[in-house]
């Protein structure tokens, strides 16, 4: 019964049921919002809020099919866009989600049910470290890498940008987030620049969903 009320009073205003402390994020709350559970940071909604509906969003447009077999996640957060996935796009494909922070990998498995099965493997690792290492490729990459709202510089640096290239497999899909209040646009026309150079067909979701420019690249098969 009371679980019933604070999600019907979430919808006049948002409601914090639990806090947490991560040495990445800082300060993140566990809120009610509009019904639903979701995790806030100070600054913004970290995972199952808008976020999730921005990347629902873009993962619309992609080609999901039987060939998707491997999924990587760089950048997982609480896992909203895992379970976007399994819902709406693929119940069969393996996915890896990587995680920098293991207060965030906490929150995803006790607030979200978010965890390790035989379809899903979650890694605590640098995006950026785990990529240096990587021999497999993936049918679908998506990019998700912020700390607070920033993404890090090395991941915007050509070394890690060539190692997602090389991962993708042919024909396979990259979903690329950014917030163009902390990227700058000379920036993200140099990204655009890089993948197309890199044989990748790019297009630019500007301002898609809320205020976020999402880039989605397919890798170009050759005969």
């Amino acid at each position: 019964m009371f679980t019933w009320f604070i999600k019907w009073f979430s919808y006049v205003w948002p409601v914090t049921i639990k806090n947490y402390s991560s040495s990445y994020s800082g300060e993140l709350y566990i809120r009610y919002f509009l019904g639903k559970k979701v995790l806030d940071s100070k600054h913004t909604n970290y995972s199952f809020g808008g976020l999730q509906k921005v990347l629902k969003r873009a993962l619309e447009l992609l080609p999901f099919n039987l060939d998707t077999k491997k999924i990587l996640i760089l950048g997982l957060g609480a896992g909203s866009v895992l379970e976007t996935i399994r819902k709406q796009h693929s119940k069969t494909a393996h996915i890896t989600g990587v995680e920098i922070d293991a207060t965030i990998l906490q929150i995803a498995r006790e607030e979200f049910g978010i965890d390790d099965n035989q379809l899903t493997k979650l890694v605590q690792e640098d995006a950026i470290e785990f990529m240096a290492n990587n021999a497999d490729t993936y049918n679908l990459i998506i990019i998700d890498l912020f700390i607070i709202d920033t993404i890090p510089q090395a991941a915007l640096d050509a070394p890690f940008l060539k190692q997602v290239v090389t991962a993708m497999e042919p024909g396979g899909c990259m979903v690329f987030n950014t917030i163009p209040e902390t990227l700058s646009s000379e920036t993200l026309e140099y990204l655009i620049s890089f993948f197309e150079n890199s044989q990748l067909t790019v297009r630019l979701m500007k301002k898609w969903g809320y205020s976020n420019n999402i880039l989605l690249a397919e890798k170009q098969t050759f005969t």
